[in-house]
C-alpha cells in the first residue's frame, strides 16, 4: 500500500505491479479528491461558441477539453440555494500567454490573467471573487484565443448554507489513463 498526502483537486500516478508469477506490468491512474467546498463544471459540458472540442490531450479531467483559437466563449449555469460569494478557479493550458473574461448573469466582465504554460501543460488560473444570485447563474468564460480550458471550479465561501448542486462527499475517484482503461470506480475516503 501507498500512501500519499493529497489536497483536494488530482494527482496522476503510475504504478508497477507483479503478480505471483514474477509476471509485471506498468499503468496510471488519475486520482482525483473532491471535497463538500467545491463543484467542477467540465468545458464539454457547458455551452460553448467558437470553440473546438479535443478529446485526444492528456491529463484531462472530463472526456475532452474545449481549444480556443480566437474569440469564443463557454457558458454555465451555476445553482445556489442562496446569494453568496464563491470563488472561480479556471483549469487549463495556453500555448499563448493571454487572459478570459468572466461574466456572471451578463454583468461586468472581470478579467483573469491566463499565463503561457506551454500545451498540455496544465495550470490553475488565480482564483476570483464572483457574487452569485439565489438559483439558477449563467457564467460565462471568454478567452482571448491560444488557450484550452479543461474545466471550471466553483469554491463556495459558504458550503454549510448547502449552496450549490449537490456533490460527492469528500472521497477519491481513480480514473484510467486517457488512452483507455476501465471506468470511473468510486474509492472510500
Amino acid at each position: 500500500m501507498y500512501s500519499a498526502p493529497l489536497g483536494t483537486g488530482h494527482d496522476d500516478f503510475s504504478y508497477v505491479v507483479q503478480d505471483a508469477s514474477g509476471q509485471s506490468g506498468q499503468g496510471k491512474v488519475l486520482i482525483e479528491v473532491l471535497g463538500t467546498d467545491r463543484t467542477f463544471y467540465r468545458a464539454e459540458d457547458g455551452i460553448r461558441s467558437e470553440a473546438t472540442f479535443e478529446n485526444q490531450v492528456p491529463g484531462c479531467t472530463g472526456t475532452g477539453l474545449l481549444r480556443f483559437d480566437g474569440t469564443g466563449s463557454i457558458e454555465w449555469t451555476v445553482t445556489a440555494r442562496t446569494a453568496t460569494t464563491a470563488r472561480l478557479v479556471l483549469r487549463y493550458f495556453g500555448e499563448l500567454a493571454g487572459s478570459a473574461d468572466v461574466r456572471v448573469n451578463g454583468g461586468a466582465a472581470v478579467q483573469v490573467a491566463l499565463p503561457f504554460t506551454g500545451w498540455a501543460a496544465w495550470s490553475a488560473s488565480e482564483p476570483i471573487a464572483i457574487a452569485l444570485q439565489a438559483g439558477a447563474n449563467t457564467v460565462r468564460v471568454s478567452p482571448s484565443g491560444g488557450q484550452s480550458i479543461d474545466r471550471v471550479e466553483v469554491v463556495w465561501e459558504e458550503p454549510a448554507a448547502g449552496n450549490g448542486p449537490p456533490r460527492v462527499p469528500t472521497g477519491l475517484i481513480a480514473r484510467p489513463p486517457r488512452d483507455g482503461g476501465a471506468a470511473v470506480r468510486r474509492l472510500a475516503g
